[in-house]
C-alpha cells in the first residue's frame, strides 16, 4: 500500500513540475502554447476515464503536435525553441502513458484475484447445474417405464439409494417372487475410484461377497463394463459364469448395467430362487425391467454424487460444517436414547493471520491442506473430523471420554509441533490450541457442548496457546463468580 502511494505521489510531483516549468519557459516565447498542453491533458483525461482508447488517443495528441508545430514554424520560430516544445510535450506524453500503464497493472492483479474466486464459484455451480439437467433427462426417460409399472408415487419422492434398493427389492418379491440381489457401484473422489456393494437374500459371510471386486471376479468386471442385458439360463451348469455362482447359487439371473455417458457406473444382478427359475412375465418384461432399472439407480447415484459434493469441504477434503453439524445433531439424538458418550474438540491454527499476511494465503491454503491431512492420519474411520470454518476444525471422537480423546489430541498436538510447512524453501513451524468437552457430562445437546469446547478453546489461547485444554465445569463456575464479583464491586464504587 505505501509503495502505490509513494509512486502516485511521485509522479504527480514531477507531472506537476514539468508542466509549470514549460508554461513558465514558452510563455516568453509565444502565445498559445499553453493550449496546445491543455489539449494533451483533456485528450489523457478521456484516455484515464476510457472515454477513447489507446490508438485514439495516440492519433489525437499527435495531430494536436504536427498542427501546432506546423502552424508556429509557418509564422516563424527559433529551431531551440521549437526543439524545446516538442521534447517537452513528447515527454509529457510518455510521463501519461507510464501513469496509465502503472494503474493497468494495479487493476490486472486486482482482477485476477477476483477471476480466481469467481472461476472456481463458476466451476461449482456448473458442477450442480449440470448434475440437476441429468437428473431432469432421467426423470423424463423413465417416466413412461414407471406408469407402466405404476410405481410413479413409490419412487417421485425417493432421493437415497437404500429407499430405491428397498422398493425394487419389495416389487421382485410381489411380481417375480425372488427379491434375491446383488448391487455395486462406482464412487468416484477425484482421482479416488472406489466401489460399494450392497445386497439381499445372501449371506455375506458364508458367500464372502464382502470381498468381492472386479479385479478378482473376471465375470463380474464383464457384465459391469457390459453395454446390454444378460439373462443366464441354467446358471448352475454355466461354464462362462461358474466363479460367479460360487457366490451367488441360483437357477438363472438377470444382470443390468447402470450407464451414465458411455460409461459404467453400476451393476444390479437379479437372481432367482436356487431351484426355481424367474417366471415368464419377467422374460417378457425383461427389457422394459432393465430401463426401468437403470434410470432409477442412475438417478439415485446422481442424487449422491450430489450430497457428496455438499458433504466435503472443496479445500481440504474433510467433511463441511453443514454435513458436520447434521451428524452432530443425529448422533445427539440416538446417544440420548442410547446413553452413551463422545468427545469433541474444536482448534485452530496459532497465529495463522500473521502466516497469511507473511507468506502469502497460497502458502495458507497448503498449511489447510497439509494439517489436514497430518490430523486424519492420526486418526480412525470412527472419528469424524470436519473443517468448521477458516483455520478452525473440529472432531468427534465416539464413544471416548475426554481423558482418552485428550490423549489422542496431545499426539496430534506434537506431530504439527513437529511438522515444517515449505514455504518456498523457507521451513515454517506452526502450532495448534485445542479445546475438549463430552457429552452429555458437559452438555446434553449441540449449543451446550460446542460452547463448552470452544470456551475451552478460548482457555487455552489465553494461557500460552499450543496446548489441550479440557473443559471443566467448576473452573468456568468459579470464573463466572470472580467475574460477577468484580463487576458488583465496580458498580459499588460507582454508586
Amino acid at each position: 500500500m505505501n509503495q502505490r502511494f509513494l509512486v502516485k505521489t511521485t509522479t504527480k510531483v514531477l507531472l506537476l513540475i514539468a508542466c509549470l516549468s514549460a508554461f513558465l519557459d514558452v510563455l516568453k516565447i509565444h502565445r498559445g502554447i499553453i493550449f496546445v498542453y491543455s489539449v494533451l491533458l483533456v485528450l489523457f483525461i478521456f484516455f484515464f476515464i476510457k472515454k477513447i482508447n489507446l490508438k485514439a488517443f495516440i492519433l489525437l495528441s499527435g495531430c494536436n503536435l504536427i498542427l501546432f508545430t506546423g502552424f508556429k514554424i509557418i509564422n516563424g520560430i527559433e529551431i531551440k525553441n521549437l526543439i524545446f516544445f516538442i521534447v517537452t510535450y513528447l515527454f509529457l506524453l510518455m510521463l501519461f502513458y507510464l501513469i496509465y500503464l502503472r494503474r493497468s497493472s494495479f487493476s490486472k492483479e486486482k482482477f485476477k484475484k477476483e477471476k480466481g474466486f469467481i472461476t472456481k464459484l463458476m466451476v461449482l455451480k456448473a458442477a450442480k447445474t449440470k448434475i440437476n439437467r441429468k437428473v431432469d433427462n432421467v426423470d423424463r426417460g423413465i417416466e413412461d417405464i414407471l406408469n407402466i409399472y405404476d410405481l410413479n408415487k413409490e419412487f417421485e419422492k425417493i432421493q437415497k439409494l437404500e429407499d430405491a434398493l428397498k422398493v425394487f427389492s419389495q416389487f421382485f418379491k410381489d411380481r417375480y417372487d425372488t427379491d434375491r440381489y446383488f448391487f455395486i457401484f462406482k464412487k468416484e473422489d477425484e482421482s479416488d475410484v472406489s466401489f460399494e456393494k450392497v445386497s439381499n437374500g445372501f449371506n455375506l459371510e458364508h458367500s464372502k461377497i464382502s470381498s468381492i471386486n472386479l479385479k478378482n471376479l473376471k465375470e463380474l468386471e464383464q457384465l459391469f463394463y457390459s453395454d446390454k442385458t444378460v439373462f443366464c439360463k441354467d446358471f448352475r451348469k454355466s461354464k462362462k459364469y461358474h466363479q460367479l455362482y460360487v457366490y451367488f447359487p441360483a437357477a438363472e439371473f438377470v444382470s443390468i448395467p447402470i450407464i451414465s455417458e458411455d460409461l459404467g457406473v453400476g451393476l444390479y444382478i437379479l437372481f432367482s430362487n436356487p431351484t426355481k427359475p424367474f417366471p415368464r412375465t419377467l422374460r417378457k418384461e425383461r427389457d422394459t425391467l432393465a430401463q426401468l432399472i437403470n434410470g432409477i439407480l442412475r438417478k439415485t447415484l446422481l442424487y449422491v454424487k450430489m450430497e457428496r459434493l455438499s458433504e466435503i469441504d472443496g479445500l481440504t477434503k474433510i467433511y463441511s460444517r453443514g454435513y458436520f453439524n447434521k451428524i452432530l445433531e443425529e448422533l445427539i439424538s440416538v446417544d440420548q436414547k442410547e446413553q452413551k458418550c463422545f468427545s469433541l474438540s474444536i482448534f485452530d491454527i496459532d497465529f495463522f493471520k500473521s502466516c497469511n499476511d507473511n507468506y502469502g494465503h497460497q502458502f495458507g491454503d497448503y498449511v489447510l491442506r497439509k494439517l489436514s491431512d497430518l490430523v486424519t492420519r492420526s486418526l480412525t474411520d470412527k472419528e469424524i473430523f470436519a473443517r468448521y470454518g477458516g483455520e478452525e476444525f473440529i472432531i468427534i471422537f465416539l464413544g471416548l471420554t475426554k481423558k482418552y480423546a485428550g490423549k489422542i489430541l496431545e499426539d496430534i498436538r506434537k506431530t504439527i509441533e513437529d511438522y515444517e510447512f515449505n514455504a518456498d524453501r523457507n521451513f515454517v513451524k506452526l502450532t495448534v490450541s485445542f479445546g475438549l468437552s463430552q457429552f452429555p457430562e458437559d452438555g446434553a445437546d449441540s449449543k451446550t457442548i460446542l460452547k463448552n469446547a470452544d470456551q475451552a478453546l478460548y482457555t487455552a489461547k489465553n494461557t500460552g496457546r499450543n496446548r489441550v485444554v479440557v473443559f471443566d465445569r467448576d473452573a468456568r463456575d468459579e470464573m463466572d463468580k470472580k467475574t460477577k464479583k468484580n463487576t458488583r464491586q465496580g458498580l459499588e464504587r460507582d454508586l
